[in-house]
């Protein structure tokens, strides 16, 4: 009786821990794929909205230079996950445009050819958006050049090599004086910029500074005021087209000043910025890592719960043959 009443016990509990560890199993492999439906590469919360009604979320370069190029990507979620409609506004007459948003100045190398031309690489620590550019000219003092621009798709310790090959053609190109250094560009987004400037028989540039700027670009948006967490600006997600919503019949004929509303700290992939100010990561790979090492131990805790209950399992099958076998034997006596 009690080996009967040990193996009823023991089995359904086998059976319902092999079903809890293959429940669990299953949750992991369906939890990754919801996960990697909101995976972003920015994201920043926005400030309380204290009223409800129309607000200008302006965007600052560092958010903007992780978003596509055409910024297809943004979108505007409440704490549900559901997305608020919004209107983008790039142009640099906009009445609310902010104005030009100072960049990180770039690394400037330069390399003189033989074909009387200088090439200056512009490298900048992200992929900005680039609208407006000013050199600073140190000799000569007198000088009229032609220069032209170009975006260049590469790393960050690329050198001159592909100055006649590799570019994604030219930007724009300009004429400068010592009267007229700094001029507009057609909007590109970009980590490197390659200059050509045309010398002559004059000497080349000395160009100690690169000074660069994107425009006020904004975001228009209609947002609530609600008690409890507030709403999250992203970008990154692998949307298949930009959105298309209701919200831009009803902007162009606003008639008071929409509020505004600022952004919190962003965080970009492992990197935590604060304002314009960027902290460090520990090591590149260090939050890559800590996942691997986590998921390697849940993985072994699963492995080893699910050998114990074959083992388990094993045992009470033996158990119950015996038993089988020994209720024949007596049967037969």
């Amino acid at each position: 009786m009690k080996k009967k009443s040990w193996i009823r016990i023991g089995l359904p509990f086998g059976l319902l821990l092999l079903s809890v560890v293959v429940r669990a199993q299953q949750g992991v492999r369906e939890g990754r794929p919801r996960q990697a439906q909101r995976q972003h590469s920015v994201r920043a919360s926005l400030d309380t909205v204290v009223k409800t009604g129309f607000y200008r979320i302006v965007l600052p370069p560092d958010f903007v230079a992780r978003c596509r190029t055409d910024l297809s990507d943004l979108r505007i979620f409440k704490p549900t996950g559901e997305q608020v409609p919004y209107v983008l506004r790039t142009g640099i007459g906009d009445s609310l445009n902010a104005g030009w948003l100072s960049l990180p100045d770039p690394l400037i190398r330069r390399r003189d050819s033989s074909n009387k031309h200088s090439y200056y690489r512009l490298q900048y620590d992200n992929a900005y958006r680039i609208e407006r550019l000013s050199f600073v000219i140190s000799n000569p003092v007198l000088y009229k050049r032609t220069v032209r621009i170009t975006a260049v798709a590469d790393s960050a310790n690329a050198g001159f090599a592909d100055v006649d090959a590799a570019n994604d053609g030219p930007v724009v190109c300009v004429s400068i004086d010592p009267h007229d250094t700094a001029f507009r560009i057609l909007a590109i987004k970009a980590r490197t910029l390659l200059i050509d400037i045309a010398n002559g028989d004059n000497a080349p540039l000395a160009i100690t500074r690169a000074a660069s700027a994107q425009s006020g670009i904004y975001i228009l948006t209609w947002l609530q005021s609600f008690t409890g967490n507030g709403y999250e600006l992203e970008a990154g997600e692998n949307w298949a087209s930009p959105p298309d919503y209701d919200l831009h019949y009803f902007t162009d004929s606003l008639r008071r000043r929409p509020f505004d509303i600022g952004l919190k700290s962003i965080q970009m992939d492992s990197t935590r910025v604060l304002g314009s100010a960027a902290v460090k990561p520990a090591s590149p790979g260090a939050g890559k890592d800590g996942e691997i090492r986590a998921n390697r131990k849940s993985g072994l805790l699963l492995w080893g719960i699910l050998i114990f209950i074959l083992l388990l399992l094993i045992y009470v099958s033996m158990k119950l043959a015996r038993a089988v076998s020994q209720k024949e034997k007596n049967d037969r006596l």
